[in-house]
C-alpha cells in the first residue's frame, strides 16, 4: 500500500506485506542528475529521491534490499558522489561504504 504524508518532503509510504513502512522522499543534499540518452545531466528537485528502509538485517532482508536496488536500476535510478547511506545513525559516504565491506 502506499500513501502519501503531504509533508514538505513529499514523503510516500510504502508499507510492505511484513506491516514495516519504507519511505521515498525528497532530500535537498543530493546533486540531482538524470539520464538523456547516454550522458548524466543536471537535474530539478523531482530527481532528489532518498530511499529510507525500515530497520533490515542481513540475514533476512538483503534478498529484499537487493531485488529492490536492481528494480531501481531498471526503472533507471542511479547514484553519483552525493549519494551516501545512513547506517546505525553514522552517514557514511558510498566510497566508505564499499572500503569497509
Amino acid at each position: 500500500m502506499v500513501s502519501s504524508a503531504g509533508d514538505y518532503y513529499d514523503t510516500k509510504k510504502v508499507t510492505a506485506p511484513d506491516g514495516r513502512v519504507w519511505k521515498f522522499m525528497s532530500d535537498a543534499s543530493i546533486d540531482c542528475r538524470r539520464k538523456d540518452g547516454r550522458q548524466k545531466v543536471p537535474a530539478g528537485r523531482d530527481y532528489s529521491v532518498e530511499l529510507v528502509s525500515p530497520i533490515l538485517t542481513y540475514r533476512e532482508d538483503i534478498a529484499t534490499l537487493q531485488e529492490l536496488v536492481r528494480r531501481l536500476r531498471r526503472a533507471g535510478a542511479f547514484a553519483n558522489n552525493s549519494c551516501g547511506i545512513h547506517y546505525d545513525k553514522k552517514n557514511i559516504m558510498l566510497s566508505q561504504w564499499r572500503q569497509a565491506a
